[in-house]
């Protein structure tokens, strides 16, 4: 053939002219932009495989499979390999001789086995069984991946056994002729993968084990860690994640949560090793004992508490019996006017009224609010009128109470910003009566818990299968005869969705099928590789658009949790932005093996306003040595400073935002996430957080260096500094300060029976 001029459009269309290209392809062609040789040529990839690109030029209809053995194929092919080895021979792309780079061999039978031998010879206390030896297949992937640097995490399914290998090489059907040449069109591998069965649910203990003991055989059969190492480690997450919580109200993570922290955990190991340049067994040491990421993924969730629901007895037939008189209501379990839908406060919620010790008083709650002569008219034997800090609230003044605002009480209790509203209670109820719901109402409760949690940032997380089961669209089952399978394969695309409608009703178009007898399809080429015998097929499949959506077992989980929280906790968000005050507060902490010693100060305007010195000699959950605490001991210091500040500032009414320093990183996490997995700690964060509500005080905690905390380091161990004078040391309530329930003066003071819970 003569020589192409690589920039004239009439050289490209006489080459498509003498090798017989359809005229549609070469319409399609110069719709597309190639109009001359080099355009053509240049578009070919570096690989020099022309089918992708051929695939792309021929024109078809959406949905339609492009036949690359046709003649019409053939002569486009011929084309560009032409416009290719015309530009190559001009100089338009490198015409030196490519070095074919050099690909790494794969895993050999051989190899396998003399893996397995040296497996044996180095660990010849460790049995290998067909159920616990890896497959050669995993062998070979996670060997490939490793050194490609592409291993992050393998999943489950891929963890393949011996032994289910040779059942799956035992069993697997013959391939037809149509069936080879398929796969070889499409370029995708003759050799099926087995995947291992994970179940949904069920015990936790041995489906964790399997996996992995499959994986640590694999990594020490690769000699890419010692087995003794990676034992450790699965040791540490087997006991984070099968441990009991000592609290009732909380479970240990299930299977499918164990699934995801077994991920992630796995995913922070590759991120560290890569990032650090570290060896795979540094790193799992590393992640195992000294950094907290597998206390976070696998730490208690809270249990769903299960309404038991009494089934109806059914009504016997006959004449209806004489309605009896309705027993009287006793009027100290029930107000006048009372509407039964309006919730009632229980008793955890009861702990505002806390007053502190000794005369200090919250400046938040003030007294005149309840204790007004024209609404109480009810004396006490000493002249003064019963009132919140008596906390003797007789049924006559609660029924006056309520006289004043049930006028303007609707038949839903809203507080304003639909916080402790019935309306969302009552939403909740309703969802976790059902397994489905509309999405108008999922995405209505949603976005009234969006605006509660972007006040209380630390139920953002519970939001998370809420918004999962927005996406969650219920299968719809249908059945299709087995003859009318391979017409269903034929008008599905690789998303799984029908690019046509057939002739089933239900089988539209844009309809994605999800599942096929049994088995939850992957992708278009697993749809293709089953087989089935019965005569009929039942399919799951997904309506585009559909208003219904599945809730999940998480997403009760989650909404009983949101249940919990909005019946059980005094929301109290002070709408009023706090003020910054500017100070200069720090506290320290030392411990030994039986004491510990906390020490603090606080500086407003450059003078020591208060001090505190204190040693302790043990507390209750306190179990060897109290050097162990030591994050705790400093958390209670920041605590104490908080103590020091409120009796500093007596008389503020206004929220105040404060920063103290911290030396230590453990306290100052722990604070800034309001979680932590250490009884002593939670116990210590609970009462912080309870008197930073109460008294108006939003702290923040800052990390210094220990060089820099010098003076109440000094304090912490009994030191004496000449600017810390008697008269300005503050004496901490610590059992007070961290008491988990409210104090009440004076002490034969009661709640209501209306403020209890029935």
């Amino acid at each position: 053939m003569a020589q192409l001029a690589l920039d004239d459009p009439a050289s490209l269309k006489k080459l498509l002219s003498d090798c017989s290209v359809p005229a549609p392809v070469v319409a399609n062609l110069d719709v597309l932009g190639y109009k001359s040789v080099a355009l053509l040529g240049f578009a070919v990839p570096s690989d020099g495989q022309v089918d992708d690109l051929v695939e792309k030029l021929f024109p078809r209809d959406l949905g339609e499979q492009v036949d690359l053995l046709s003649p019409g194929a053939a002569s486009l092919r011929r084309v560009i390999r032409h416009c290719f080895d015309a530009c190559q021979a001009k100089g338009g792309m490198p015409t030196e001789t490519q070095v074919a780079v050099p690909v790494k061999p794969k895993l050999s039978l051989a190899e396998y086995k003399e893996l397995k031998l040296k497996f044996a010879d180095h660990f010849p206390g460790e049995l290998l069984t067909p159920e616990s030896t890896p497959s050669f297949m995993f062998v070979a992937a996670l060997k490939d991946q490793f050194e490609t640097g592409t291993w992050n995490w393998t999943p489950w399914r891929h963890r393949i056994s011996e032994q289910a290998e040779t059942l799956f090489q035992e069993n697997r059907k013959p391939r037809s002729d149509h069936q080879l040449l398929q796969r070889m069109l499409n370029q995708q591998d003759l050799m099926d993968f087995p995947e291992a069965s994970v179940p949904a649910g069920g015990p936790v203990e041995p489906v964790l084990l399997r996996f992995q003991t499959l994986l640590a055989n694999a990594l020490a059969m690769l000699q890419l860690v010692h087995l003794i190492v990676i034992k450790k480690f699965h040791y540490k997450f087997n006991e984070l994640a099968l441990a009991t919580p000592v609290d009732s109200s909380l479970r240990s993570p299930n299977l499918q949560e164990v699934l995801a922290a077994d991920k992630s955990v796995w995913m922070a190991v590759t991120h560290a090793m890569r990032e650090n340049s570290w060896s795979l067994s540094d790193t799992l040491s590393e992640i195992a004992h000294c950094r907290q990421d597998m206390q976070t993924v696998l730490q208690p969730r809270p249990r769903a508490n299960s309404n038991p629901v009494t089934p109806k007895k059914a009504e016997p037939k006959g004449a209806p019996k004489k309605t009896s008189t309705p027993p009287p209501i006793r009027k100290d379990n029930q107000l006048k006017d009372w509407n039964d839908s309006w919730p009632v406060m229980p008793t955890v919620a009861t702990d505002v009224l806390e007053p502190p010790p000794g005369d200090f008083s919250p400046p938040n709650f003030p007294a005149e609010s309840a204790s007004s002569a024209t609404v109480a008219r009810l004396r006490l034997p000493d002249g003064t009128f019963y009132s919140r800090l008596t906390a003797c609230y007789p049924q006559l003044l609660a029924d006056a109470l309520a006289d004043i605002f049930v006028q303007t009480l609707a038949q839903r209790v809203e507080d304003g910003g639909g916080l402790i509203s019935t309306a969302i209670l009552e939403q909740i109820d309703s969802l976790l009566r059902s397994s489905r719901c509309d999405l108008k109402t999922l995405e209505s409760l949603t976005g009234r818990l969006l605006w509660v949690s972007s006040l209380w940032e630390t139920l953002r997380p519970l939001l998370g299968p809420l918004y999962q089961a927005m996406m969650t669209v219920p299968l719809t089952l249908v059945s299709i005869s087995i003859e009318e399978w391979p017409l269903l394969l034929d008008a599905l695309q690789d998303d799984l969705t029908l690019s046509k409608s057939l002739h089933h009703p239900s089988l539209r178009k844009n309809v994605k099928v999800v599942r096929a007898a049994n088995f939850t399809l992957r992708d278009i080429g697993h749809a293709r590789s089953l087989h089935f015998k019965s005569r009929r097929i039942w399919l799951g499949i997904s309506i585009p658009g559909s208003s219904k959506r599945k809730l999940l077992q998480e997403t009760h989980e989650s909404l009983q949790a949101w249940k919990d929280v909005l019946v059980g906790t005094p929301f109290l968000h002070n709408m009023i932005p706090p003020t910054y005050l500017p100070l200069q507060a720090s506290a320290d902490a030392c411990a030994t093996q039986g004491e510990a010693g906390l020490g603090g100060i606080l500086r407003l305007n450059g003078e020591v306003a208060a001090w505190f010195a204190f040693t302790k000699e043990v507390f209750p959950w306190i179990s060897d040595s109290m050097q162990k605490h030591i994050n705790v001991w400093e958390l209670l210091g920041q605590f104490a400073l908080a103590f020091c500040l409120d009796r500093a500032l007596k008389g503020r009414c206004t929220p105040i935002s404060v920063t103290f320093a911290c030396d230590n990183t453990s306290a100052e996490a722990a604070h800034l996430k309001a979680l932590s997995t250490a009884s002593g700690m939670c116990h210590v964060l609970a009462a912080f957080f309870r008197f930073q509500r109460i008294h108006n005080l939003d702290v923040s905690i800052q990390h210094i260096p220990g060089m820099w905390n010098d003076e109440a380091d000094a304090l912490s161990r009994g030191k004496h500094l000449p600017h810390c004078t008697p008269e300005l040391r503050v004496d901490v309530p610590w059992t007070w300060l961290c008491s988990s329930l409210p104090e009440h003066s004076p002490s034969n003071a009661k709640f209501p029976h209306t403020l209890l819970t029935r």
